[in-house]
C-alpha cells in the first residue's frame, strides 16, 4: 500500500497553519498559510522552522497577521503567535482598503498603470480616491496582491507579480491592473447589466517593444439572463480590426443549450438534442456529429460519430463497479479495446487492436501493468513490435529490466523510461520545471517556469539537432549538445512564441496572424474541428 508523507499543523482556532510534504521533510521546510483576525489568508510562504507535529505545537496559540503599513519581509504585515525561521512569502493578500500601494515593490496610487482611471462606457470605481475618507468603502474586499514567480531553476524568486483590484458600489470587479512577466502591464474593465452579469469587458496588453493589443468582449443575454451573443474586436496597435462574432446561442423550452453557431457561419452552427433525462443524445454540426446512448446508470454505452464522410462507432461494456471493460469498434478496420482490472481498480491488463501495417489490422498492444499500491511501476507488453510509421501503439522500450516508472516521496513521477522520459525535476509547488527525454528518436529537456499560484509562464524546449543514435534508455541527456531551442511565454490568454506575438486565445477559438479559428467540441469538451473564419476545415482530430 503508498503511504505518503504529509502532515499538518493547526492553530488553538482549528487554523490549518503548516503543512510539509515528502520533498519539504527532505529539505527541513514548511509550507505556512497565515490568516488576518478575520480568519481571511493574508500570507502564504516557505520557511525552516523546527516543528514536531505530534507535539501539536500550536494548541495553545492562534495565529495571525496584522497589517502594518510598512515594506517588510512579510510584505507588510507583523505575525504574531509565532517567529518564522528564514522565510520566504510565497504570496501576499490585502484588503478592505489600498495603503499596501507604494510600499514592497507596488507601485504607488500615482503610477499612471495601476492608479484607478475612469474608462467610458465601463463602471465607476465606489472609492473616489485613496484618502482615509474612503477607506471604509472597500472593506471586506480583496484590493490587491503578490504572488511570487518561480527561477528557471525551480526555486523561488525575489521578482513578484501584483494586482490592483477596483469596485463599484455593488462591489462587483470593475477593474483591474497588473504586471506580467515580460516586465508589462495587464489592464481589464468591466460593464454589467442591472442583474450583475458582465456586458462588456476590455482586455489592455502591454508589453515593452511590442504592440499594444486590446480587446473588447461584448455579451448580449436574453430575458432569462442567458448568454445569446459573444462579440470581440481587437485593436493591434493602432490597427482596428473588425468585430468579430464568435458565438450565437439559442435554447430550448427547458433552458438547454439547443444551438451553438462560431463566427456567424451556418456551417459551423451546431445543434444539439437530449434525452428526457437531459443526457446529451447528439451534436450535429456540418463537420462533425456525434451519437450518445446510455445505459440505465448513465453510462455512456455506445458513441458514433462522422467527420470528412466517414462514420465511426464503439459500442461500451462495464463491469459491475461501473469500469470500462471492452470497446468494441465498428467501422473501416479494427481498434477494439478490453481492460482487467485489479483490486485497487488500477488497470491490470489491456489489450488494443489498430493498424498494423497499411491496410492491415490486428492486436498491436497486449499490456499487463505492475503496480505497487496505485503506482505503475513496469509495463510488459506481449504484443507484436509495431513498425508503421506514425503507429500509436505502446512502445516497450524497456522490456524485462525491472522498473520504469519512479517516484518522488510525493508521488510524483520522476521517470518513465518507456517514453525515454530519464528525469523529471519539480519545483517546490511540486510542478514539473524540467523534463530531459532520451530516446530512441530524440534528446532533449523541456523547462517550465510558474507563478506560485501555479500559472504557466514560460516553456523553453531545447533540443540535440544532430541526434541520430539509440542511446541506453534513461540515460543523462547531454545538456551540451542541446545547441537549438525555442520559447514560448503564456501572458494570460495571450502567447508568445520566441518573442513575437503567436495566438490571441478567445472564447471556442483563437486569433492567429491576422485570422480567427474556431473549435467544434464533442460531448466532453474535447476539441474535433478546427475551422477557419470562412467555415474551411484546418484540423481535425
Amino acid at each position: 500500500m503508498l503511504v505518503l508523507d504529509y502532515s499538518c499543523i493547526y492553530d488553538m482556532a482549528d487554523q490549518l497553519i503548516f503543512t510539509q510534504d515528502g520533498e519539504q521533510r527532505k529539505k527541513g521546510e514548511w509550507a505556512f498559510t497565515i490568516p488576518d483576525a478575520l480568519g481571511r489568508t493574508v500570507l502564504t510562504g516557505i520557511c525552516r522552522n523546527s516543528l514536531n507535529y505530534t507535539a501539536d505545537p500550536l494548541k495553545a496559540i492562534v495565529l495571525k497577521a496584522a497589517w502594518g503599513k510598512v515594506t517588510n519581509t512579510y510584505k507588510g504585515y507583523t505575525i504574531t503567535g509565532i517567529s518564522l525561521t528564514t522565510p520566504t512569502v510565497l504570496s501576499a493578500s490585502y484588503y478592505d482598503n489600498y495603503e499596501f500601494m507604494g510600499l514592497n515593490s507596488i507601485p504607488a496610487n500615482t503610477d499612471v498603470n495601476f492608479k484607478y482611471n475612469a474608462e467610458s462606457g465601463y463602471g465607476t470605481w465606489y472609492g473616489t480616491d485613496y484618502t482615509d475618507a474612503n477607506k471604509y468603502k472597500n472593506k471586506g474586499m480583496l484590493t490587491g496582491n503578490l504572488t511570487a514567480q518561480m527561477n528557471a531553476d525551480g526555486t523561488v524568486s525575489s521578482a513578484y507579480l501584483y494586482s490592483v483590484i477596483y469596485y463599484d458600489d455593488r462591489g462587483q470587479l470593475i477593474q483591474s491592473k497588473s504586471n506580467n512577466h515580460l516586465m508589462g502591464v495587464e489592464k481589464e474593465y468591466f460593464e454589467y447589466n442591472y442583474t450583475g452579469q458582465p456586458t462588456q469587458r476590455k482586455h489592455v496588453h502591454q508589453v515593452t517593444g511590442k504592440n499594444t493589443q486590446t480587446e473588447v468582449y461584448a455579451y448580449i443575454y436574453d430575458h432569462a439572463g442567458r448568454l445569446l451573443k459573444t462579440t470581440h474586436q481587437l485593436t493591434d496597435g493602432t490597427t482596428v480590426k473588425p468585430q468579430v462574432t464568435l458565438a450565437e446561442n439559442t435554447y430550448d423550452e427547458l433552458g438547454r443549450l439547443k444551438t451553438n453557431k462560431k463566427g456567424g457561419q451556418a456551417n459551423l452552427n451546431t445543434t444539439y438534442a437530449y434525452n428526457v433525462r437531459s443526457w446529451t443524445n447528439s451534436i450535429a454540426n456540418a463537420h462533425f456529429n456525434e451519437a450518445l446512448t446510455y445505459s440505465y446508470n448513465g453510462n455512456v454505452s455506445s458513441m458514433q460519430w462522422g467527420q470528412a464522410g466517414k462514420t465511426r462507432k464503439y459500442n461500451f461494456t462495464y463491469d459491475n463497479l461501473s469500469r470500462l471493460k471492452a470497446a468494441a469498434y465498428t467501422g473501416d478496420g479494427n481498434f477494439n479495446t478490453s481492460y482487467t482490472y485489479d483490486k485497487h481498480g488500477n488497470i491490470k491488463t489491456l489489450q488494443r487492436y489498430g493498424m498494423t501495417a497499411a491496410s492491415t489490422y490486428g492486436i498491436i498492444d497486449n499490456l499487463t501493468a505492475d503496480h505497487t499500491g496505485n503506482q505503475l511501476k513496469y509495463i510488459t507488453d506481449a504484443g507484436p513490435n509495431v513498425t508503421l510509421n506514425a503507429s500509436m501503439d505502446f512502445k516497450d522500450y524497456t522490456k524485462g529490466t525491472g522498473t520504469e516508472y519512479t517516484y518522488n516521496a510525493n508521488g510524483a513521477m520522476v521517470k518513465d523510461l518507456n517514453k525515454g522520459i530519464s528525469a523529471i525535476a519539480y519545483n517546490s509547488l511540486n510542478l514539473p520545471w524540467i523534463v530531459d527525454i532520451k530516446s530512441k528518436t530524440a534528446e532533449g529537456r523541456n523547462e517550465y517556469t510558474y507563478s506560485v499560484s501555479g500559472q504557466k509562464l514560460k516553456a523553453v524546449q531545447r533540443w540535440n539537432p544532430n541526434y541520430n543514435s539509440a542511446p541506453v534508455i534513461g540515460s543523462d541527456v547531454n545538456i551540451s549538445a542541446l545547441t537549438m531551442s525555442s520559447t514560448t511565454d503564456y501572458v494570460g490568454n495571450i502567447i508568445y512564441e520566441n518573442g513575437n506575438l503567436k495566438r490571441i486565445l478567445v472564447d471556442g477559438g483563437y486569433y492567429e496572424s491576422g485570422n480567427y479559428y474556431f473549435y467544434i467540441n464533442d460531448h466532453l469538451g474535447n476539441n474535433r474541428i478546427v475551422a477557419n473564419a470562412a467555415a474551411s476545415v484546418v484540423q481535425s482530430t
